[in-house]
């Protein structure tokens, strides 16, 4: 599951505002691969989890300071008529034009996808 910390920055092991891939250790806690390449536990209370609707191809015609000409993202939000939010390449949340995404339907195989 991904989930977003929000707790203090630890530098070079875990940052605020950023989306990490999490695995339910207990009732208390997660296991958390960190910045600092090692697993680790932290409490779940400093977390929110982050539900993703859907992928989407970015498509724009050259690569943006945070997102790659055909890669692959998570869509977390389509709540807005102009901008979905992302969860870029710094692995963080923003907004971005929907002009320049093209949604993935979910029973496509998103690694077939990605190479065409």
């Amino acid at each position: 599951m991904k989930v977003l910390y929000l707790g203090k920055t630890i530098v070079n092991q875990i940052y605020n505002d950023v989306v990490y891939e999490a695995v339910s250790m207990d009732f208390k806690n997660f296991i958390i691969k960190d910045n600092s390449g090692h697993k680790n536990v932290y409490p779940k209370t400093a977390f929110k989890e982050i539900h993703v609707l859907y992928k989407a191809k970015y498509i724009g015609e050259t690569d943006i300071t945070d997102l790659v000409v055909g890669n692959i993202y998570d869509i977390t939000s389509d709540m807005d008529d102009d901008f979905y939010e992302i969860i870029d390449e710094t692995s963080e949340t923003y907004m971005y034009p929907k002009e320049f995404f093209e949604v993935i339907p979910n029973n496509v195989n998103v690694f077939e996808k990605a190479e065409k």
